[in-house]
This record gives structure tokens, C-alpha cells and sequence, in this order.
């Protein structure tokens, strides 16, 4: 599961290829406007919790300190920096 404040638009072509289901901004890619809430912070929770209720976080792994309340889901957590990876 990939969950991103990115425009869904731009990451769906990559999680088809990889076979893994996507939660991110809907956004018109012709206007760019924003079709809804943006896809940050807790708001990646609430729809975590919508698609896949009863999901179960063994690993976590971001580059971005704002995806903290993700990483308390999660049995262990990452911080992603650069090549190396950081408990969160």
C-alpha cells in the first residue's frame, strides 16, 4: 500500500506496474485543481482506515516527519534518508 499527498494521477502508472493499491490527492491533472482534501498528516489515516479497515501496519517507512501519525500505526517505523534507513 502506497499512501501519498501526491496527485493520484502521477503515482497510479507506477503502483499498476507494481501491483499495489494506491491512497493519494485526487486532483484534475488537466486543471490541477484539487478534487477533495489533501491526501497529509491525518488525513492519510482517516482514509487508510476508510479503504482498508481492518489493516494491520507491520512496517512503515517515509521521508517526511508530517507522516507521523502513520508511524505510530505501525509495529516498526522508517525513516527514509537518502539510501539509509533511521527508526523513526
Amino acid at each position: 500500500l502506497i499512501i501519498s499527498a501526491s496527485p493520484a494521477f502521477l503515482l497510479e502508472p507506477i503502483c499498476q506496474k507494481l501491483h499495489v493499491e494506491l491512497i493519494a490527492s485526487l486532483v484534475d491533472p488537466r486543471t490541477g485543481q484539487a478534487l477533495g482534501p489533501n491526501c497529509h498528516g491525518e488525513e492519510k489515516v482517516r482514509r487508510m482506515r476508510t479503504a482498508c479497515p481492518d489493516i494491520q501496519v507491520e512496517a512503515f517507512y517515509s521521508d517526511a516527519r508530517s507522516d507521523a501519525p502513520l508511524a505510530k500505526l505501525a509495529d516498526a517505523a522508517y525513516f527514509v534518508r537518502g539510501t539509509r534507513l533511521k527508526p523513526w
